[in-house]
């Protein structure tokens, strides 16, 4: 089996869970309409009982029904928690791969989303006025201009 996709293997999962589970319901049926033990086994011949079969059959589906939703629970759960990114609160680097990147670098993996560059207007204004209080300093002394 080559490498599936996030949703190819959720699929395959569920798949081979419902094909097991029919399996199971056709060796139920198997066992009342044929009567497999007596037939395979050499056990004594039983009646075919329809009822015990419908029953039986009913509670695997019911079984099979809590076994796939849980499935699809978890799948859901896991594609939830692989949404997180890790971010360094510090640098704002990204864990990509056991490795810390740029975030752009990281966006560029992550998406089809091309990164460019600008300012926010808050960092802006900030940048502004520290240009503006570098530009009123005597370069000679560090001090203000008078």
């Amino acid at each position: 089996m080559g490498r599936l996709s996030k949703r190819g293997l959720r699929l395959w999962v569920i798949g081979l869970q419902a094909v097991g589970f029919s399996l199971i319901i056709l060796a139920i049926w198997l066992d009342e309409v044929m009567d497999v033990p007596h037939r395979v086994l050499g056990a004594p011949a039983t009646p075919a009982n329809l009822d015990e079969c419908w029953f039986e059959s009913s509670v695997t589906l019911l079984a099979a029904m809590a076994c796939l939703i849980a499935t699809s629970l978890v799948f859901r759960h896991i594609r939830y928690l692989e949404g997180f990114v890790s971010m360094c609160a510090a640098c704002r680097k990204v864990r990509l791969n056991g490795n810390w990147v740029p975030v752009e670098e990281f966006l560029a993996y992550a998406s089809a989303a091309r990164v460019t560059h600008g300012l926010c207007p808050s960092c802006a204004e900030d940048f502004l006025t520290e240009l503006r209080m570098d530009a009123s300093r005597d370069p000679a002394d560090g001090r203000g201009k008078a």
